[in-house]
């Protein structure tokens, strides 16, 4: 074992679910996925504009822990300004606050620096588990905040980026669970091996799941729509596999509906489900399938936080005569990628018949944003908006259950159980994944070759996404007849 780990703001939050996760996260880490690191990384910019804001502070962080720690005592004895990522050792538990700011009273304000819109449970958790290590430390709090971006703020200047949420007098049940669990945490990061392993709802999709259980390719994590709730009663009492599961009072009738398929190796179909549902298209089908990118800190004017830019976009056309057209669209250059997006759709849909999606509500959600900021398309995209059809309802409405399908109704694993058709042969294979190349793609930096190159599979991976529902729609037609 390396040296003990000190118990962190992170490591705590996940020691609440798991503990043995977090002592794997100690010692034995996995590589962060390509979003998460994306994600790390939109944290850093807008932590870094947070700092921006108090010119008079210093950094006091880094990656030598005892040298921020010294470095954290002389300048608590100076108070003389606000200071970044100081670091506060107590009883095994380690702290980096994003901002303490010295106040007037001889007390201190630990502003915690989050890239979200809103505070949940977990930034409540978080803030108490800094307050307990600090305090613990000597420190006298006055405040404890959250300074967050502020969704109701519009670039470029239009209110302001971040909102503040005074915390000091809402972390009492925080407090207290900081108090009763933090502590044998600590003390479990101080252990060679990892604590005990206990099946719990958080296994499923586990990245260390492979380190703790030899789980059966079916089981109770891949029941189809199983509530949490549900999730945990059937573990409390030991059963895991579907032999286990079948007949237990929380499943519902889907639920046995995939067991028996998963017996039989055969989907299960409602014919009359899906005939009933197909009914309700008028051709021409348009599948529509948008990529989109929404950053922390806005970029084009009028847009919030977070909001989702669509850049690119694909579109198949079915007409009632079978055939199929196929256009697309890939934002490449400066400006507002939505324009593009926009001229193309009001060119390529026709004005009747229906607009396909796969969980229409991202498609939604992009489709509004190009129609508020440009009202005088508003008619035109409403229209594709009011003629949206969700494909994924057939299957969360359990009209076609397929035991390849693993409990999920993602297009990623309905394709495969319908069609010979996957996405393992594509360099793009999923949306963070289109997101990162359209970054690298539109960088200055980036060589022309490898523009053209992600480019290539920028197109290649959307229009994969379409051509799978126009397969996945005459799959259902033979399947209903």
């Amino acid at each position: 074992m390396d040296d003990p780990s000190p118990l962190t703001k992170t490591l705590y939050l996940t020691g609440l679910d798991c503990p043995r996760k977090m002592w794997y996260e100690a010692y034995r880490p996995t590589t962060p996925d390509q979003g998460a690191r994306w994600r790390m990384e939109e944290g850093k910019e807008v932590n870094q504009v947070a700092r921006d804001r108090s010119p008079e502070g210093e950094f006091i962080g880094g990656p030598d822990r005892q040298s921020a720690l010294a470095k954290t005592d002389q300048a608590l004895r100076e108070a003389n300004r606000p200071l970044f990522e100081p670091a506060f050792l107590h009883n095994g538990m380690l702290v980096r606050a994003d901002v303490l700011r010295p106040v007037s009273s001889g007390g201190w304000i630990l502003t915690e620096v989050k890239s979200t819109t809103s505070i949940e449970k977990e930034e409540k958790q978080d803030v108490a588990f800094q307050k307990h290590v600090l305090e613990g430390s000597g420190l006298d709090l006055e405040r404890v905040e959250v300074m967050h971006l502020n969704s109701d703020y519009r670039h470029p200047d239009n209110g302001n980026l971040f909102e503040n949420t005074d915390l000091t007098g809402e972390l009492g049940k925080y407090r207290e669970e900081v108090r009763e669990k933090a502590p044998p945490l600590a003390g479990l990061l101080q252990q060679p091996d990892p604590p005990e392993q206990v099946l719990i709802r958080e296994c499923k999709g586990c990245d260390y799941q492979d380190r703790c259980w030899d789980l059966p390719e079916q089981s109770v994590f891949t029941l189809p729509g199983l509530h949490w709730r549900n999730t945990d009663t059937l573990l409390e009492e030991n059963r895991v596999t579907l032999d286990e599961v079948e007949g237990h009072g929380v499943l519902k009738s889907h639920h046995e509906d995939y067991i028996e398929a998963v017996r039989e190796e055969n989907p299960h179909v409602n014919e009359e489900g899906i005939r009933e549902a197909l009914g309700d298209l008028e051709y021409p089908l348009h599948f529509l399938d948008f990529e989109a990118i929404g950053k922390a800190l806005p970029w084009l004017e009028g847009t919030k936080p977070w909001q989702q830019i669509p850049f690119q976009y694909s579109l198949h056309v079915l007409d009632r005569d079978g055939r199929l057209e196929h256009f697309d669209y890939l934002h490449d250059g400066e400006g507002d990628p939505r324009i593009g997006v926009m001229e193309g759709l009001a060119e390529e849909i026709e004005d009747t018949g229906s607009v396909i999606a796969y969980h229409t509500s991202f498609e939604e959600r992009c489709l509004k944003t190009i129609r508020d900021a440009f009202p005088r398309h508003e008619e035109t995209v409403q229209s594709i908006i009011d003629r949206l059809w969700d494909q994924r309802d057939i299957f969360s409405d359990w009209h076609y259950i397929h035991p390849e399908q693993k409990g999920s109704t993602s297009l990623k694993e309905m394709l495969p159980a319908l069609t010979d058709t996957g996405y393992e042969d594509l360099g793009v294979q999923e949306g963070m994944e289109a997101v990162i190349a359209y970054e690298e793609m539109t960088d200055p930096s980036t060589s022309q070759s490898r523009r053209k190159e992600l480019r290539e599979q920028l197109l290649r991976y959307c229009k994969r996404d379409t051509k799978a529902m126009v397969e996945i729609h005459w799959a259902l037609r033979n399947i209903a007849g």
